[in-house]
């Protein structure tokens, strides 16, 4: 009889709503046996090749080691065969998790030019958990300064102000923030690259 760990992992790839959005974590493998296991790690496998985001980070949860060939072989297939295949974006950054390797970084930032803003939120989440090197922040500013969505915008203008050291959370900061936050958002672009000169005027990259 198979574990409830385990047919949670089957029932979610049928699921839709809520429950999709939720994602995989670590309950769902918690209580399966070894061989379910493996089991779920071909299965997770099997998905990847089909195209599937959800089941990168599934295999990645479910070990680490053991999902790093996996993962790599996937992306070196894609990376041949279509660079702005989705699916590169949620591989480059698993795999970043690994040595911290430039390149993947390098891949996540090429999806801040997609068409679709939420594939270019998607890009902006995953390297808001990576190092802020001196090329994130220049792609930072480019988005900060050239997208027309508002959310896409103000999401790189947090991670830019977090780069530069100042965060609307940090008791140190915040009122740097509060105090000059409207200016970075204004629409009026003349006002944004004021904000943004005066930024690394006085700022320096942490």
């Amino acid at each position: 009889m198979k574990s409830e760990g385990y047919k949670k992992l089957l029932d979610f790839f049928e699921s839709m709503g809520k429950e999709r959005l939720d994602g995989i974590d670590n309950s769902f493998f918690k209580e399966m046996s070894e061989d379910e296991k493996s089991e779920a790690f071909l299965f997770l496998k099997e998905k990847i090749h089909r195209g599937s985001d959800e089941a990168i980070r599934g295999l990645w949860i479910l070990s680490e080691q053991k999902a790093y060939p996996e993962l790599k072989s996937r992306y070196d297939y894609l990376e041949k065969k279509d660079k702005m295949h989705q699916q590169m974006l949620t591989l480059a950054y698993y795999l970043y998790l690994y040595g911290k390797e430039e390149k993947y970084q390098l891949n996540i930032t090429s999806f801040l030019h997609d068409d679709d803003k939420y594939v270019r939120l998607s890009a902006l989440s995953f390297l808001n958990q990576t190092e802020k090197t001196d090329v994130v922040l220049a792609e930072l500013e480019n988005v900060f300064l050239n997208d027309n969505d508002a959310n896409v915008s103000y999401s790189a203008c947090r991670q830019l102000l977090e780069g530069y050291g100042i965060s609307k959370g940090d008791p140190a900061t915040e009122n740097v923030y509060k105090k000059h936050i409207a200016e970075f958002l204004s629409s009026d672009r003349v006002k944004r690259n004021d904000a943004l000169k005066w930024l690394k005027t006085n700022f320096t990259p942490l």
